[in-house]
């Protein structure tokens, strides 16, 4: 069997992903690209993944005692490999594992999504030239030229749709690891009502980048916070800091991206 999925390699979500399909009787055996194969086995597997070096991919050629090593995967931004292994022995599938490298898994996720760009800018370029080469020859009727369009948008903008879902995924480990460098961050706008001092910035600066804008004498305090949160996660992250007697509204952005950013 074969299935297409675009996925952060060697994340949790993958992981959980292949589990999922290992439970079923479908093993992985191979990845290329964003094409993952299996094979049906009887037996039930427990499948984990880790990012290695050049030299410890070279040494999983060897047997992993209890752990049998399925494949793996080179990924050249950043350099380095995912390997996938499994194992069937009941006491190790009840191991407990940590979410993974977040920091490596946002490496993963701009590269993929710049792929996905660069991919997509290519294709929309070709099929503009077909389509002006295909006007300037009157080679189809207008109701042709139609549906070439039509399909030449549709393919040049899928990789962009496909660009948006990875940006989520970036987005959450961009809040997952604090390393904001090169995003754009909306500001969300915060109101905080019966608080009785200033909010203490250093609790909840792993949101993003606060700014006190103003109070009142009442107990109401307003502050900006550029971050790729969203308004339920921030107000989640506030409510036990502040207090339950405190209201918290928060406001989406009121600006938009730039042009063209995805």
């Amino acid at each position: 069997m074969r299935r297409y999925k675009l996925i952060i390699k060697g994340s949790e979500t993958e992981l959980k992903w292949l589990n999922h399909l290992a439970k079923k009787g479908w093993l992985l055996t191979s990845v290329r690209g964003n094409w993952y194969q299996f094979t049906k086995t009887s037996k039930t597997y427990r499948l984990f993944s880790e990012y290695v070096t050049d030299d410890v991919a070279t040494d999983l050629k060897q047997p992993q005692g209890p752990f049998q090593v399925l494949t793996t995967v080179h990924l050249t931004n950043p350099e380095i490999w995912v390997c996938y292994s499994g194992t069937t022995e009941p006491q190790l599938q009840a191991t407990r594992v940590d979410a993974g490298d977040a920091e490596l898994q946002l490496k993963i996720a701009l590269a993929m999504r710049a792929h996905l760009l660069n991919r997509m800018n290519i294709l929309f370029a070709l099929g503009l030239l077909l389509v002006i080469g295909l006007i300037y020859f009157n080679v189809f009727t207008d109701d042709g030229m139609e549906w070439i369009v039509f399909f030449w948008l549709v393919i040049s903008f899928t990789p962009a749709f496909m660009a948006g879902k990875v940006h989520r995924q970036s987005n959450a480990l961009r809040v997952r690891t604090g390393d904001y460098r090169g995003a754009w961050r909306p500001t969300q706008h915060v109101f905080l009502n019966h608080m009785s001092h200033d909010l203490d910035l250093d609790k909840v600066k792993d949101i993003g980048e606060w700014t006190l804008v103003g109070h009142d004498q009442k107990g109401m305090y307003w502050y900006d916070v550029r971050s790729l949160a969203s308004l339920a996660e921030i107000k989640k992250t506030l409510q036990p800091i502040v207090g339950d007697s405190v209201d918290i509204s928060v406001m989406s952005y009121l600006g938009l991206a730039p042009i063209g950013y995805i």
